[in-house]
């Protein structure tokens, strides 16, 4: 959590809003001690609330500012995988950072031996993912499907563009406890810095997210 925050605010963010559970917000102030800027809101029971619940706190912004929606679940953050989504979005209805599929695939059903199938043109997703603001909300509003596994997928089903930024192999997502003490003992995954003039940070939504807007665009 700390990781992400501190790459959102090194990007130029100055309001990061952070989507958490009550017992979650009560530790924010020592796990984020020492930075400012940031600001917590209450989740709900699903990811997909949480994120509603994220937008809800932005409802006061433009409705074309870029917002960027990220999962804690992926700490090693870097600020030019931040700047890599928002320029992908520059020409598209939503981004996301993904990587080519790398592994060998199989298809396996009960009782069936299973079948190789083509990771031709398949990504993995990754966050941050972005999209203006009222865009996800629009998209939130009429997604009529099951609990999505992304926020871009919503936007997929709405018919708008989805452009893919370069994704980053650290930016996994560590939801295995084994997989901690690997943190402890690798190199700190700290990206050029993003040129923080050419952002203006406005609020952030999601578990660890932000909204950006560029100091290009009209108010």
């Amino acid at each position: 959590m700390r990781w992400s925050v501190e790459a959102f605010l090194a990007a130029g963010a100055s309001d990061v809003v952070i989507v958490t559970t009550e017992d979650g917000e009560a530790a924010l102030p020592s796990v984020l001690h020492g930075l400012t800027d940031w600001r917590s809101a209450r989740g709900g029971a699903t990811r997909a609330l949480s994120v509603q619940a994220g937008l809800a706190a932005l409802a006061h912004r433009p409705r074309e500012e870029p917002t960027l929606i990220h999962d804690a679940a992926r700490p090693l953050l870097s600020q030019k995988t931040i700047h890599d989504v928002l320029q992908a979005l520059k020409d598209a209805d939503a981004a996301l950072p993904a990587l080519p599929v790398a592994d060998t695939l199989k298809r396996a059903e009960p009782d069936q031996n299973p079948v190789t199938t083509s990771r031709a043109n398949l990504w993995r997703a990754q966050t941050p993912q972005a999209a203006r603001r009222q865009t996800f909300v629009d998209a939130y509003a009429a997604w009529l499907g099951g609990e999505p596994t992304d926020d871009v997928q919503l936007i997929e089903a709405a018919g708008g563009r989805v452009a893919i930024a370069p994704g980053d192999p650290l930016l996994m997502k560590l939801t295995y406890q084994r997989i901690s003490p690997w943190l402890n003992v690798s190199p700190a995954p700290r990206a050029s810095p993003v040129s923080a003039r050419a952002l203006t940070p406005i609020a952030g939504t999601g578990r660890g997210s932000l909204a950006l807007r560029r100091r290009d665009q009209a108010r």
